[in-house]
């Protein structure tokens, strides 16, 4: 089956990245700042190797190990709450809607990729 090309329009990916990076960094802090450093560390390489590892192919260049794409849109939607949880656990109700906004410009700007991400599976 012929997968459909994937949309990616730059805010769209910006935004991702932006998101990737919040809970990548936040929610290890947060984690950190709550007395668990060894809970902060596997977080953060979970965070960091869900991602990493978990692709739809035509989404990448390399897919280590292929997922439908209602998959990866799961692991980057908890990577958004993860960004949510650890922006609001460090800097209360302000940090929590910064990373609420973060969140809904992701899935605003790159709702295209969205779309595709539900409609592709893997070969």
């Amino acid at each position: 089956m012929i997968q459909p090309v994937r949309p990616d329009p730059t805010l769209g990916a910006f935004t991702r990245v932006m998101m990737e990076l919040a809970a990548w960094t936040l929610a290890p802090w947060a984690l950190y700042e709550s007395g668990s450093p060894l809970l902060a560390l596997i977080a953060g390489i979970v965070l960091i190797l869900l991602p990493a590892l978990f692709s739809t192919p035509g989404d990448k260049k390399f897919t280590p190990i292929p997922v439908r794409g209602g998959v990866r849109l799961a692991i980057e939607l908890g990577l958004g709450a993860a960004a949510v949880a650890g922006a609001s656990a460090l800097f209360g109700l302000t940090g929590g809607a910064c990373g609420v906004v973060i969140l809904l410009l992701y899935l605003g700007f790159g709702w295209r990729r969205i779309v595709w991400l539900t409609q592709t599976t893997p070969p």
